[in-house]
């Protein structure tokens, strides 16, 4: 291939990336971080037979925006707290990433469970074009929210293996009798944290390729038992990211359960 051509190609991605960013299906943000790490030569060295998603995001822009947040919000977590890039990690999946998740302790009489999910919602910037949604039902005291079986909310923070694609087309039920036989730990709030750092990831679902997520690791009190978990979706019609919760039972191919795993 002539320099000629390799500049054609270029130019017909940079025009796909302009287009993108002006429908809102690419974060603009995002997008210019990612130029100017190329532009500055910080390229991502991927372990052969990983597929590098568009919407992620390198573990030293989530370092640098979690030292940020933890100021900005007073978390109170201390540099030591905050852990070093894991040196030698190797995803587990072709769709396993790092992900720097939050862990929020109690404060006052609210969980940490309840201040994490609270807070990395509140956080959480719709993308491009759209609004943000919250179930009004859908609230996140001990009386309605928990961990599931076997999953439990330890505050801190830690790096993660994510993987958005676990459990595909498995009902949140099913997901989480598999995830005990496979000793698998079902993604909760780190499910928001990866929205909150990964501000490209909603727009790259479709259902197919890039699944909508369940947040199976945890479970919302409805009428009468713990029976629904609570999900994202992206609403094109109606321009919105909701966060929601469906019955644990209802499986769709749409959807995924996330895993996450120690790195």
């Amino acid at each position: 291939m002539t320099v000629i051509d390799k500049l054609v190609g270029i130019t017909a991605q940079h025009n796909e990336i302009v287009k993108r960013v002006g429908n809102g299906s690419l974060d603009s943000d995002s997008v210019r971080k990612a130029l100017q790490d190329i532009i500055e030569g910080k390229f991502l060295v991927v372990t052969p037979g990983v597929v590098l998603s568009t919407w992620y995001v390198s573990p030293e822009r989530q370092l640098e925006r979690v030292k940020q947040l933890n100021a900005e919000r007073e978390w109170g977590f201390t540099e030591s707290d905050i852990p070093s890039i894991p040196e030698n990690f190797t995803p587990r999946t072709a769709t396993e990433v790092l992900l720097l998740a939050v862990y929020l302790p109690k404060k006052g009489k609210v969980s940490g469970l309840q201040r994490t999910f609270d807070e990395l919602w509140q956080l959480i910037k719709a993308p491009q074009g759209l609004t943000k949604y919250r179930w009004d039902e859908l609230k996140s005291d001990s009386k309605h929210l928990r961990s599931a079986p076997g999953h439990s909310h330890k505050p801190g923070i830690r790096w993660v293996a994510f993987d958005p694609n676990t459990y595909r087309a498995k009902s949140p039920e099913q997901a989480l009798k598999l995830s005990e036989q496979d000793n698998v730990q079902l993604a909760g709030v780190e499910i928001l944290m990866a929205e909150l750092l990964f501000q490209s990831w909603a727009t790259s679902w479709n259902g197919d390729s890039s699944p909508f997520p369940n947040l199976s690791g945890l479970q919302f009190y409805w009428n009468t038992d713990w029976s629904y978990v609570p999900y994202l979706y992206r609403w094109d019609d109606d321009r919105q990211l909701e966060l929601s919760a469906i019955w644990a039972v209802s499986g769709s191919s749409r959807y995924a359960s996330p895993s996450v795993g120690e790195c």
